[in-house]
């Protein structure tokens, strides 16, 4: 399962080449991938307008998305987030569910 961080998605989603894309999709392979609904709202808000946002907000809604569970908030708390003093929430959060979801 992989869990791709927003930053990615927007740079593919830029790239009129494709060339972003076709190497995601060789990274990617058959893997399984997942979003967060971090991942949507970043995403969502970078919209220009709102046809880009209904376009993207449909493409979204067709998704998977890893669902974080109550233990795994609870379980968020004994990570050691003082050594993470730099990491963005999100990127905590990204990072949380892949280990405790």
């Amino acid at each position: 399962m992989l869990l791709i961080d927003t930053s990615v998605w927007i740079n593919v989603f830029r790239d009129s080449s494709g060339k972003i894309r076709n190497q995601l999709q060789a990274l990617i392979a058959d893997q399984e991938v997942v979003l967060t609904h971090f991942n949507q709202l970043e995403l969502l808000q970078g919209c220009r307008d709102e046809q880009e946002w209904s376009l993207l907000q449909s493409y979204l809604h067709s998704q998977d998305y890893l669902e974080m569970t109550p233990d795994s908030w609870e379980s968020a708390t004994f990570f050691p987030i003082d050594e993470l003093n730099s990491l963005l929430l999100p990127d905590f959060i990204y990072a949380v569910s892949q280990l405790f979801a």
